[in-house]
């Protein structure tokens, strides 16, 4: 999905309009949730007994889970700002 996000972005530089950085998981974010998911199973492991597991799923999974969701997103976002961009750019 990180992939494919980028690629998306790219997109619009490639349509010839202008490069999409926007929605909730561009890359600074997703690197910044999967450092406090490393952080929060770390804690886990030290406090909690080694459990590191909410329900059937780690903290990992569910830190996956959420950039996964993220990503949707944030393509959708992208796509969405890159046909407006291109719809202005038609009219011109």
């Amino acid at each position: 999905m990180a992939i494919l996000t980028a690629y998306v972005g790219m997109f619009g530089q490639a349509v010839g309009v202008q490069r999409e950085f926007s929605g909730v998981m561009a890359k600074p974010w997703r690197m910044v949730m999967l450092h406090i998911g490393g952080w929060a199973t770390l804690a886990l492991l030290w406090w909690n007994q080694g459990v590191i597991q909410f329900g059937t799923l780690t903290v990992l999974d569910w830190t996956c889970i959420l950039i996964i969701a993220g990503c949707v997103q944030t393509i959708s976002v992208r796509l969405r700002r890159i046909m407006v961009a291109l719809k202005k750019k038609t009219l011109v």
